[in-house]
């Protein structure tokens, strides 16, 4: 929804007070961003779970957060997209992504997956949220083998996390075999019964088991076929060679 917000603040906000602008937006690229709404927003079930929630949250604060209920694609292209129309002064760039391989690579329960197969039916390829129909506004740019939550970076950083912690742990293992000292800690003794096993498995050093181990933790990250990293600097760098 980030991209909404961004063409409603340069549609709207801006243009309400010209005698003093505070910034000027050259360029808006918005990636994955329902443009024109999205169908999971009309099942019954999705609207008969939200809108209360939804509904709640506004009277207890000041945020008028309703946009949550409304993106459905009668809502955004009828009413939403005539009363927001692009600045010409703004170039406006859009990516979409394919979702296919990354949903299908996925445990059966990955929660994108029924959303995914739903909006393949009704609007065709789509990032298990928005479809590259409704992802595209401006000059559309090339559709991304990802889905939604890997566009958000959100599994890359539990990765990360999940790396930095596993690998303390083996290092701190390989300190303490070097040291002779008392391996303590939950993780680390889980790590260090770990590197045992697999030491005596195939007779090899045990110090030259957590280097390898500290390998593969790392090369986790590397494994990820979307990088939200890459995209970001192939986004800059296209704008830079556009003259933004």
């Amino acid at each position: 929804m980030g991209g909404l917000d961004c063409r409603y603040m340069i549609s709207q906000l801006l243009k309400a007070d010209h005698s003093r602008p505070k910034f000027n937006v050259s360029s808006l690229t918005t990636i994955g961003t329902p443009h024109h709404g999205s169908s999971i927003a009309s099942l019954p079930f999705i609207s008969s779970l939200l809108e209360p929630l939804i509904s709640t949250l506004y009277r207890s604060t000041s945020l008028d957060i309703r946009a949550f209920i409304d993106l459905t694609p009668s809502y955004v292209n009828n009413t939403f997209n005539p009363a927001t129309p692009n600045d010409p002064s703004v170039a406006y760039f859009s990516y979409g992504a394919d979702g296919t391989e990354s949903i299908y690579q996925k445990p059966f329960v990955y929660p994108l997956r029924f959303t995914f197969e739903y909006l393949m039916a009704v609007e065709g390829i789509n990032d298990g949220l928005v479809s590259v129909k409704s992802a595209q506004w401006g000059e559309y740019i090339k559709t991304l083998k990802a889905d939604h939550i890997d566009l958000i970076n959100l599994l890359n950083t539990w990765r990360w996390e999940t790396v930095v912690k596993n690998l303390d742990a083996v290092e701190k293992v390989e300190e303490a075999l070097k040291q002779g000292t008392e391996v303590k800690g939950q993780d680390v003794r889980k790590a260090h019964t770990q590197l045992q096993k697999k030491a005596k498995e195939i007779g090899k050093d045990l110090v030259e088991h957590t280097q390898a181990k500290k390998e593969e933790l790392k090369d986790q990250i590397e494994e990820s076929k979307f990088n939200a990293i890459e995209l970001y600097l192939e986004i800059a760098t296209m704008l830079a060679n556009k003259g933004f």
